[in-house]
C-alpha cells in the first residue's frame, strides 16, 4: 500500500507499505501521517500559518444580475479617505468591494461611485450604497464591507458578518 501526503509547507511524505497482511494497518499509517502533519506544521512556524474563511456557499452570479453567496462586515472610516479617493464618516451609506472586483489596489476602480443595493439575506432588510473602497481583507469576491451606517440598516453591528445578495443598480 502507498499513502502520499502534500502538506502546504512546502513539504511531503510519502509512505509505503509492502502489503496490508504484512505491514501496518491503514489506522496505524493514518495515525502516523497525522502526527508527520502535526510536527510539520509545528516546525514551520506558526507565523507561516494562513487563516483562510471558507464559505460553504459557492460564488455564483444568478440569472437576474444578483451576486450571491458573500458577506457584509463593517469598517470605521476614521476620517480616512477610501481607496476611490473621497473622506466619508461611518453614518454615510458606502461599501469598499473585495479587490477582485475593485481592480488594482495601487488604481482607483471604474466601479467608484457606482450604486450598489444588497440585501442580507437572513431577514431580508435591504440598503443602498456607494463603492468608494476596497476590501482587502475580504476573501469572497462577492463580500462587501459596510459602513456603520449601511450595516446598521441590515444588521445589528453584534452579528458583525452577515449573509448577502447585491447588484449593481446601472
Amino acid at each position: 500500500m502507498r499513502l502520499s501526503v502534500s502538506i502546504n509547507f512546502e513539504a511531503s511524505l510519502c509512505l509505503e507499505f509492502p502489503s496490508r497482511s504484512s505491514g501496518p494497518s491503514t489506522s496505524s499509517a493514518m495515525h502516523f501521517i497525522a502526527l508527520v502533519s502535526l510536527v510539520l506544521g509545528a516546525a514551520s512556524g506558526v507565523s507561516a500559518m494562513t487563516l483562510v474563511h471558507r464559505n460553504d456557499t459557492p460564488i455564483a452570479r444568478s440569472s437576474s444580475a444578483d451576486f450571491t453567496g458573500g458577506h457584509a462586515s463593517f469598517y470605521y472610516q476614521n476620517g480616512l479617505a477610501g481607496a476611490c479617493g473621497v473622506v466619508h464618516s461611518d453614518s454615510s451609506f458606502i461599501a469598499a468591494l473585495q479587490t477582485t472586483r475593485y481592480g488594482p489596489v495601487s488604481a482607483m476602480s471604474p466601479n467608484c461611485g457606482r450604486s450598489i443595493t444588497l440585501t442580507n439575506t437572513n431577514n431580508a432588510k435591504s440598503v443602498t450604497v456607494v463603492v468608494a473602497d476596497v476590501c482587502v481583507t475580504c476573501s469572497n469576491e462577492n463580500d462587501l464591507d459596510l459602513s456603520i451606517g449601511a450595516f446598521l440598516q441590515i444588521s445589528t453591528l453584534a452579528d458583525g458578518y452577515v449573509p448577502i445578495v447585491w447588484h449593481y443598480n446601472d
